[in-house]
């Protein structure tokens, strides 16, 4: 502003105003929450005369309900071999029975046998799958296209789950994108192929299966995956390609939900989840879709993922996506040449109204020319308000700068501490049930303190020729530099995050642009307007970074509910929460020096920030909460599980029975002290860790091998029951030179089988039938490179049968390997539970999932 020409154009306010401004911005919030929920109609039956090519959702509804009926479907048991197999074949003809006479749709189901390497982070898994079941579905081409459009779900579930949503809502919606595609008089252009793989909850394997084996694989050009780790909502468009930008010019859907910021972080490995988005690419060398659930991820994998509790909505605006999507892609020329390595694509929508795409390089030019506005706006604004000379101006930019982030570091600083207090005194997570308590925790101290540097700045950083004005538009300018630089990291490092950054960045330009030109033409409209012209500046990239943070806190809340117990996530959530504040709060600190008493707002903020203290230490901050409609519950997978651990010599040294449950979060297990009398015998297993393999208990996946010795152990009664036979191993050695031998290795024992595979110093794994390559990513088990490899059998029993060849420089006189293996019984119906176990796991609260309830048998073998 030049204060050459009007003196102090705007005088203080009172600090009600700014009471006001707080309220108003968090209202803010509730536009986007309903933004957020807002989903479309859902079409009934009776709909379907009015809209015949529309997706129905009352008939996808009917699907899945028929499917939850069969009740949990885990690969290897007969609801998930049998049943569910003959309901998809069922539905499948009867589809088939009613068709359009043009059309074409034939179907398979097969069985499939095979093994792979699974890179999961940190630490990776060799796969090996028998007899595993796949359902087929094929809609042909009007001229016999050699390119096909494949849509993949899976029917299977984990243990105790129905799988309303993961993935049973997207096997209903496929079905009845079939039934919607048969009644259609034209064949499509190209093939549209649907799978339903049996086996994706197994590591994968299903879609392994496919990609690897079954013959349409060769004729896939393009794939859609759809997932869930969570219950209903929006599915969101979260991976793409890889760098494949001609994809999204046929994401013309209804409804669009997609942001390229989810891919870079759920390729960041911080999600403890995958999908077979992983395998198409990687296996399969195609490129596709990859979409989720995340909202209500509480009921993920748990018994309460039901049918009932998922939005009917949800069905209608899936259904209207990925119909769409699958018509444009069944026309469309690229799949006849889908590689193109077009680079990586910049997208996201807005509100749901409309979806932006556009190439990494059109982003880097467009952010460099914004980051050049942004800087020269400041220098024009140094220049325009008279600070003085170049000196003058550096020292007065560099010292405002210095205060903003002081108390940006301030506010970082204080919610830490009170991450670590509430982490040692057990309120850890006292939002997961109750997400409001996070606004007073975490998002009231930090604006508060960016708020006490800059009344503070105000006091102290004075300038001869500024009025107030000049003082508030100052700041804004350095705070939009501020954010400009990150904006510039992002750009150069081609993060997609960074648009975050370049919505506000770009508004604030605009915005001061704006008002700089009219003070210049106009200036005695400045004192009117530049105030309303500003804040409107504020309101589109306020609501885009809380529908970001909205979207963010809905997906991880429940997620660090199964995050594991070695890190405390209130530090992440008050991270996350801070910096989600800091972007939005920032463009409105300024404003606050207009206003009369301040210290009143500040006042009020610590009230607010203590309310969330006190309320973290009352019931209200306990984590968990048991209702029907909305189960926010603490996981436990529970193994009664007997091991017998050897030594070098192969004597046993110890032979015990247990309860094994590995931590799913930081308040296991402390949370249940008190609760389930049998914690009193809880014991640690951090010594077993030192004598033997995987601290001899089983697992649920590889990626619970990094925090295994913090499991809980307590001592229990052996089971008199059949499982306890049910471990027989052969291994046969074979010397095929002095320095080299070879080791066969055959298992009996259930569907699922876990293996260490730990090579001992001065030896070293050479080939390993299961796979082509020997996998880099292993496991440092007591300095011993080792490898997992986890087994599972599907609608036909099998062993457990592979060999490898180890070598050395000097002689096989001395141990090489050393051999774990696990059985594991997860089905209720494969084992008898002793009375001992029953009543365990009868005295957990209703406030915890048990999403495992097993039985297991390990025992370690040393090779020579």
């Amino acid at each position: 502003m030049c204060a050459q020409r009007h003196k102090e154009s705007t005088g203080r306010i009172s600090y009600f105003f700014g009471l006001i401004l707080i309220a108003v911005v968090g209202g803010l919030y509730g536009i986007i929450y309903a933004i957020d929920h807002t989903l479309p109609t859902p079409l009934e039956l009776s709909d379907e005369v009015d809209n015949p090519e529309a997706f129905i959702a009352e008939r996808a509804r009917n699907y899945l309900k028929d499917l939850i009926k069969i009740g949990p479907r885990v690969t290897g048991h007969e609801n998930n071999e049998i049943l569910a197999v003959e309901y998809l074949i069922k539905t499948i003809n009867n589809i088939i029975d009613n068709k359009h006479i043009n059309q074409k749709i034939t179907y398979d189901a097969d069985e499939y046998s095979g093994s792979f390497f699974l890179d999961f982070k940190p630490n990776g898994a060799i796969n090996v799958y028998k007899n595993i079941q796949n359902v087929v579905v094929k809609i042909h081409s009007k001229n016999d296209s050699a390119h096909s459009v494949l849509i993949n779900t899976h029917f299977d579930t984990v243990p105790n789950s129905p799988g309303g949503s993961d993935d049973g809502i997207n096997v209903a919606i496929a079905l009845e994108i079939i039934n919607k595609l048969s009644k259609l008089e034209d064949k499509p252009t190209h093939n549209i192929v649907f799978l339903f793989n049996g086996a994706e909850e197994a590591a994968l394997c299903g879609s392994h299966a496919f990609i690897t084996q079954h013959y349409l694989a060769k004729e896939i050009s393009v794939f859609i995956n759809l997932e869930a780790t969570g219950a209903g909502g929006k599915e969101i468009l979260f991976q793409t390609g890889p760098n494949e930008p001609w994809l999204l010019k046929y994401y013309d859907v209804p409804h669009p939900h997609a942001n390229a910021g989810a891919e870079e972080v759920f390729q960041s490995n911080i999600i403890p989840s995958d999908t077979d988005f992983r395998i198409f690419r990687d296996y399969g060398d195609i490129v596709g879709y990859d979409f989720a659930y995340y909202k209500d991820g509480y009921r993920y994998h748990t018994k309460y993922d039901l049918e009932e509790n998922i939005d009917f909505r949800t069905f209608q605006h899936t259904g209207d996506n990925i119909l769409h999507l699958v018509k444009n892609l069944a026309e469309a020329d690229e799949l006849t040449d889908p590689k193109t390595e077009g680079g990586k694509t910049v997208f996201y929508d807005v509100f749901g109204l409309f979806f932006l795409n556009y190439s990494m390089e059109a982003n880097v030019i467009f952010n460099s020319l914004l980051a050049l506005l942004s800087i020269t706006l400041l220098i024009w604004a140094c220049v325009n308000v008279q600070l003085g000379n170049l000196k003058v101006s550096l020292l007065y930019i560099t010292m405002l700068g210095f205060v903003i982030l002081l108390g940006w570091f301030l506010a970082t600083g204080i919610v830490l501490i009170v991450a670590v207090i509430l982490d040692a005194t057990n309120r850890s997570m006292s939002w997961y049930s109750s997400p409001g308590i996070i606004f007073p925790l975490y998002v009231a101290p930090t604006f508060g303190s960016m708020l006490i540097t800059t009344i503070i700045s105000n006091k102290v950083i004075r300038h001869k020729t500024l009025t107030l004005t000049g003082k508030v538009i100052m700041q804004a300018h350095v705070i939009r530099l501020i954010w400009t630089l990150p904006l510039i990291v992002t750009t150069v490092m081609e993060l997609r995050i960074g648009i975050m950054f370049m919505f506000g960045v770009f508004f604030n330009s605009i915005a001061l642009l704006i008002i700089h030109l009219v003070d210049i033409c106009k200036p005695k409209l400045t004192p009117k307007l530049w105030p309303v012209i500003y804040v409107l500046s504020t309101i589109i990239p306020s609501m885009i970074i809380y529908l970001y943070a909205h979207q963010d806190v809905a997906l991880f809340t429940p997620i660090f509910g199964r995050f594991g117990s070695g890190l405390n996530p209130d530090i992440l959530m008050c991270l996350f929460v801070a910096s989600f504040t800091m972007i939005i709060g920032s463009y409105y600190i300024p404003l606050f020096t207009f206003i009369k008493k301040p210290w009143y707002i500040i006042l009020v903020l610590s009230s607010v920030f203590l309310a969330g203290i006190i309320l973290a230490y009352t019931p209200v901050g306990f984590p968990y909460r048991f209702s029907e409609s909305n189960p926010k519950l603490q996981r436990y997978s529970i193994y009664h599980t007997m091991r017998t651990i050897k030594d070098s010599s192969d004597s046993i040294i110890k032979q015990d029975t247990g309860f094994y449950f590995y931590k799913n979060d930081r308040n296991t297990p402390h949370s249940i002290e008190g609760v389930v009398s049998f914690m009193e015998k809880a014991t640690s297993v951090e010594d077993d860790c030192e004598i033997t393999l995987g601290c001899g208990l089983p697992i649920t996946n590889s990626r619970n091998i990094k925090n295994i010795e913090n499991s809980v152990w307590i001592p229990a009664k052996e089971p008199p029951f059949p499982w306890t036979s049910k471990l027989n191993y052969k291994i046969l050695s074979n010397e095929i030179t002095p320095k080299k031998k070879q080791f066969s290795v055959e298992i009996e024992g259930s569907d699922k089988i876990d293996v260490y595979l730990s090579i001992k110093k001065g030896f070293k794994l050479v080939q390993l039938n299961l796979v082509d390559e020997i996998p880099s990513n292993y496991i440092e088990w007591n300095d011993q490179v080792t490898y997992y490899l986890a087994f599972v059998y599907g609608k036909t029993e099998s062993s457990f049968s592979f060999y490898f060849i180890v070598e050395t420089e000097s002689d096989f006189s001395i141990p090489s390997v050393d051999l774990a293996i696990t059985t594991k019984f997860v089905h209720d119906d494969s084992f008898m539970k002793t009375s001992e176990y029953e009543e365990f796991l009868a005295e957990f609260p209703e406030w915890t999932a048990i999403t495992v309830s097993g039985c297991a048998r390990y025992e370690n073998i040393v090779l020579t």
